[in-house]
């Protein structure tokens, strides 16, 4: 079975619904979304519009620690899987121009990763990653997790995601670990290329549909009010791009 995560505290809807449509667009598989703030009444409307299975959590569960949060939901996602299972696992604003899955077969791995397509100071981006269910990998985001995150009390809020993935990037005797490709999760940082540039690498690679994902992060979220991007939802016009401040 094939299942796609996300993880929605919600802060612009636009963006969240971006992610599900485009989703929706090229892959039938299971989609699972869990969030500590989308109101019932928007919930049983979107899960009849995108077929999405919702899981609540409470506030105080995801308040000052939403990515160590995230990760306990990817553990709790492959532990009602089956081993032999594929999990997508994906951040609620990106862009999907083609099906995801096919990075599970690209190359052998347990867990597949995306390295950055530039130099950077953490060479994964952990916007989307990719989990062959199996004990390995079950070990991984039930041990091995836990164990790093009480180590980094202090980045549970924001960041202890990415930098355990590096860390298993880097040094992947836990697990085999791979690069499936910045194509399915092009993310030019805005810090590296400045807003304007980065947005023009988006708009470039939509329009000749030469990567698998776009990967709206940061200022870029804002491409979707921009025309070009066609599945684009803008029917819910609130919050901003900052994510790390905003969703608080």
């Amino acid at each position: 079975m094939d299942k796609c995560m996300m993880f929605y505290h919600s802060v612009n809807d636009d963006v969240f619904l971006t992610s599900v449509n485009t989703f929706r667009n090229v892959s039938n598989a299971s989609l699972i979304v869990y969030t500590d703030n989308v109101p019932i009444g928007l919930q049983v409307q979107w899960a009849d519009e995108y077929n999405i299975e919702w899981h609540c959590l409470k506030p105080e569960d995801v308040k000052d620690q939403r990515c160590y949060r995230k990760m306990k939901c990817v553990n709790d996602c492959i532990s009602e899987m089956e081993d032999g299972d594929r999990l997508l696992v994906s951040d609620a604003d990106v862009y999907f121009l083609e099906d995801p899955f096919s990075a599970f077969d690209k190359c052998e791995f347990d867990i597949g990763l995306t390295r950055r397509l530039h130099s950077y100071k953490f060479p994964i981006n952990s916007g989307l990653f990719f989990v062959n269910v199996n004990p390995r990998t079950r070990k991984v985001f039930k041990d091995s997790f836990e164990i790093y995150a009480e180590k980094n009390p202090e980045i549970k809020d924001w960041f202890v995601d990415q930098s355990f993935l590096c860390q298993l990037y880097r040094k992947d005797g836990l697990a085999k670990i791979a690069d499936v490709g910045w194509e399915y999760n092009f993310c030019p940082n805005t810090d590296v290329f400045g807003v304007k540039l980065a947005a023009d690498m988006i708009k470039r690679a939509y329009e000749s549909r030469s990567v698998k994902v776009l990967h709206l992060k940061s200022e870029l979220k804002m491409c979707i009010y921009d025309g070009f991007l066609k599945d684009a939802v803008t029917k819910y016009a609130n919050g901003g791009w900052n994510w790390m401040k905003e969703g608080k």
